[in-house]
């Protein structure tokens, strides 16, 4: 019997690095494929025909590798069961959907597959890992535990200004940081994009008003600090040693130096790109000798 092609986060993982190869079907699992849309994102795709007809179900799902083979897998079967019972999968979640009440917590994960898709705010990209963390943060410490299980079309601007205000009350800088989710969350469910949640107008469009004054945070290390540091490291392995002496000579965040590459490294110099910074602007650092001699790990 010929083999059939692995299907392994590896090989998922490959995906694009063969010209004109943008998709790859699961061997095991009759429908399932996976397709490249962009040069990071690899989005799960269920695509069959329901037996004696000519109805095509073709059902976007998550992506990799936040749905993993086995949960696609999963999926996929389900879909499978319906296909080959003649229902149309779509057409059971429509029914679902008309049946469910439109709550925070429906709408805000409809918000969340958005926001990993790049489709929560006009700019239309993806965002970065560390601001969709920070979302699921605020939303499951801040929102979900007062608002989760309220009709989000009952949701007043009273409500919000009183989370915003109890917040504050605690911690001021969080608080303008959940006055800013809030907006951004309710406009998308008032908007175009989140026209499946329908809400006729955005109730937290004025909590900019009740922002806190923050103060600029400078914070450095004494030399007694850089002294304890510095004993610490000592007794880490090489490698781990070695990164954490980069780290500290050259300033920059945890994750700009692990997601570093000794592409980005030129005579001397390591420019980190804008997608990989916070500010999405680019970052220039001359390296020292040590620093240099130092390289990153091959991208």
């Amino acid at each position: 019997m010929p083999r059939k092609n692995a299907f392994l986060p590896a090989t998922i993982e490959c995906l694009g690095s063969v010209p004109g190869v943008r998709k790859l079907d699961d061997p095991e699992t009759t429908g399932l494929s996976i397709e490249l849309i962009r040069s990071d994102r690899r989005r799960w795709i269920y695509r069959r025909r329901i037996p004696a007809t000519n109805v095509i179900v073709t059902i976007r799902g998550g992506f990799f590798p936040a749905v993993s083979i086995c949960d696609a897998r999963q999926w996929a079967t389900t879909l499978n069961a319906q296909v080959e019972a003649g229902i149309d999968p779509r057409a059971a979640e429509r029914e679902a959907r008309a049946i469910l009440p439109m709550t925070v917590g429906r709408a805000h994960g409809l918000y969340m597959i958005a926001v990993h898709e790049g489709r929560a705010s006009g700019v239309n990209r993806p965002n970065k890992p560390r601001t969709i963390q920070d979302k699921i943060y605020i939303y499951e410490s801040d929102i979900a535990p007062a608002l989760a299980d309220k009709l989000i079309h009952e949701v007043t601007e009273a409500d919000l200004v009183t989370l915003v205000l109890n917040k504050g009350k605690r911690a001021k800088i969080r608080a303008n940081r959940l006055a800013a989710e809030l907006n951004v969350f309710f406009g998308w469910s008032a908007s175009l994009r989140g026209l499946e949640v329908g809400l006729p107008e955005n109730p937290a469009r004025r909590l900019s008003d009740l922002r806190f004054p923050e103060t600029p945070r400078s914070r450095k290390l004494s030399l007694d600090e850089i002294g304890w540091f510095l004993r610490a490291v000592a007794l880490e392995p090489l490698q781990f040693r070695r990164g954490w002496l980069l780290w500290l000579l050259t300033a920059v965040r945890r994750n700009e130096l692990t997601e570093g590459r000794s592409s980005e490294v030129e005579q001397g110099v390591w420019t980190i790109p804008p997608e990989r910074s916070k500010n999405g602007v680019e970052h220039v650092i001359a390296l020292g000798p040590w620093a240099s001699a130092r390289r990153l790990r091959d991208g």
